[in-house]
């Protein structure tokens, strides 16, 4: 079994991603750009979702006290549903964000593939009885397929990260205490995360 990467190793891999997001903008903009949008309004939803619970409970407790809650549940009605609807929404842009994701890939795919081949046309048959030259060419076209799930976890990371910051911030003017259960609540997840992709990297 091959040793594991060092960290250094790992962080240098990083200089790769911004040639990759290029490149994959270049696929599609218009396809790029909708499905980062839709993830970044995706990373919001939770917060708005998580206020708006807080919202139907703190009306619930009101309720609770006046002589005829009944007639005073409009409001109540209201906020449940606006829940709805953005649980709704939240699925909508999952399937969205599926949909664009799945298109962009395909596109990636057939558009390195292609340019892998007219390169490979350009260049001299002695090149081809290179091993080290034909290994590698081997790799890049095997690999064609298998950087789309790279463009589909790269995106999902930086959603996720945008959603912590909106939560964190959330949290923050709330009550500043709570971003410590937040941190806890990631730090396993975190370290589960940074095992396994350190054995994937290897």
């Amino acid at each position: 079994e091959e040793a594991p990467k060092s960290l250094k190793d790992q962080l240098g891999a990083l200089r790769n991603l911004p040639p990759f997001f290029r490149l994959i903008w270049k696929t599609n903009p218009r396809l790029a750009l909708s499905n980062m949008l839709l993830r970044l309004i995706k990373s919001g939803l939770p917060l708005l979702i998580l206020y708006i619970g807080k919202e139907i409970i703190d009306e619930v407790i009101r309720l609770m006290e006046v002589t005829d809650p009944l007639a005073e549940a409009r409001w109540l009605w209201i906020l449940l549903g606006t829940e709805l609807a953005l649980a709704i929404l939240s699925d909508l842009i999952s399937r969205g964000i599926n949909l664009t994701e799945s298109l962009l890939g395909d596109l990636f795919a057939n558009k390195t593939s292609t340019e892998l081949i007219e390169h490979a046309a350009r260049l001299d048959m002695y090149q081809f009885e290179n091993p080290v030259f034909y290994d590698k060419l081997e790799r890049a076209r095997r690999q064609t397929n298998g950087r789309t799930a790279l463009m589909s976890l790269a995106l999902q990371q930086l959603q996720d990260s945008i959603t912590i910051i909106f939560l964190g911030a959330g949290l923050v003017a709330f009550n500043p205490w709570l971003i410590l259960i937040l941190v806890v609540a990631v730090i396993p997840s975190f370290l589960g995360e940074s095992h396994f992709n350190q054995r994937t990297y290897s």
